[in-house]
């Protein structure tokens, strides 16, 4: 079943963000974030390629920094919606962006073909992370299940791949370092981030009601990630359930939902 979960940043709070020792709250006063002045969603891209997004701060530079989609893909899947059709931009208060170029893959990147893809695969749900262990900034990038044979995705299907970007948020050429090796390929649906050594994953299945997952991960090429240590349910608290449990709209009175706890993100 192929699923468009947006995941992107649609709004920033205009005030500071608040400490994250407590569950999120969302601000009402929010400012719709731009990129080269037009705003991020339907104003930019009409089928909302933009919103596949995310958004880091460097402290060095004291600069935001947007990896995302700044053109619809009208013959997904190509090149458009692959690493090559991300941008990056900077800004300084998190809000107006500014592009300076698409992404590259530089020497030494790990070749797709390798893992069986057929074109560099499309990505969908990206989210950059600093890396304490090794000092480097990891973009990582979910691409979704392949609905047809041909062009095949590879071990990229359904499965998160991993770019370098080196010492600095704003490198453009990126060591590609291929799909995590395990799990692997239709069981999870993007990454949270990367802390402690530890990449937290939206698992499909296995995990509590189509959680959150903690797995010890180990940098390379490709990169791996092992069994999960500790899981969360996403749902708790909502009024909704995980729409593939069988006792979600049942015995469990909420409402059905693919995806909507894992939808929401904040500057």
């Amino acid at each position: 079943m192929r699923k468009r979960l947006i995941a992107g940043v649609v709004a920033a709070a205009c005030l500071s963000a608040e400490a994250w020792g407590s569950a999120p709250s969302f601000a009402t006063n929010t400012c719709a974030v731009t990129l080269n002045g037009t705003r991020v969603g339907s104003d930019l891209t009409p089928g909302n390629s933009s919103l596949r997004n995310t958004i880091a701060y460097e402290a060095s530079t004291k600069l935001y920094h947007f990896w995302g989609f700044a053109a619809d893909d009208p013959d997904f899947p190509s090149t458009a919606s692959s690493l090559r059709g991300v941008l990056h931009a900077t800004s300084t208060d998190g809000v107006h962006f500014t592009g300076d170029s698409n992404l590259s893959y530089t020497a030494g990147s790990a070749d797709y073909h390798a893992y069986g893809a057929d074109i560099d695969p499309p990505l969908d749900f990206l989210r950059a992370a600093f890396d304490p262990a090794t000092g480097t900034w990891k973009l990582f990038n979910w691409t979704e299940n392949d609905q047809v044979i041909s062009p095949s995705f590879g071990q990229y299907n359904y499965n998160t791949s991993v770019d370098d970007l080196g010492t600095a948020a704003g490198t453009t050429s990126v060591l590609h370092q291929g799909p995590l090796a395990n799990p692997y390929a239709g069981n999870h649906v993007g990454t949270f981030g990367l802390v402690d050594g530890n990449v937290y994953l939206r698992i499909d299945a296995g995990a509590k009601d189509g959680g959150a997952a903690r797995l010890p991960y180990a940098d390379g090429i490709p990169p791996s990630a092992t069994a999960a240590t500790s899981e969360a349910n996403l749902f708790d608290g909502t009024p909704y359930c995980w729409g593939l449990d069988p006792d979600c709209g049942t015995t469990d009175p909420r409402i059905p939902e693919i995806g909507r706890a894992s939808c929401r993100e904040r500057v």
